[in-house]
């Protein structure tokens, strides 16, 4: 068999006490999970009269031109449906067209 002679470098002090070296067990945040189920971070649904409203907003803000995004959300602003982020808003409208939702939306309705 063969000893080998382990030097103690301070590098191996961390090991006995169950962390790794930088970590604090004190610096660490209890709380719930990672979502939580309340009224403020409840996902909106998004319903055909609401759809109707983003692309009527949409079609105001006149797309073609530079800045539509700023435009559109002003326009959001004075519906007062509720408070979205001006990404999320763009991104809604997008959904719109890419699904072709707002042809069914128009379908329902009979116009």
């Amino acid at each position: 068999m063969t000893s080998y002679n382990i030097k103690d470098n301070g590098m191996n002090e961390n090991f006995d006490k169950g962390l790794s070296p930088g970590k604090d067990s004190r610096a660490q945040q209890p709380g719930p999970g990672r979502h939580q189920a309340t009224a403020e971070n409840r996902r909106m649904k998004w319903t055909k009269e609401v759809n109707k409203i983003v692309m009527k907003c949409y079609i105001k803000s006149d797309p073609s031109k530079r800045g539509y995004r700023k435009r559109m959300m002003e326009f959001w602003k004075v519906e007062g449906i509720c408070d979205v982020t001006e990404q999320r808003l763009a991104d809604q409208a997008r959904q719109i067209k890419t699904n072709q939702w707002l042809s069914a939306i128009y379908r329902d309705r009979g116009v």
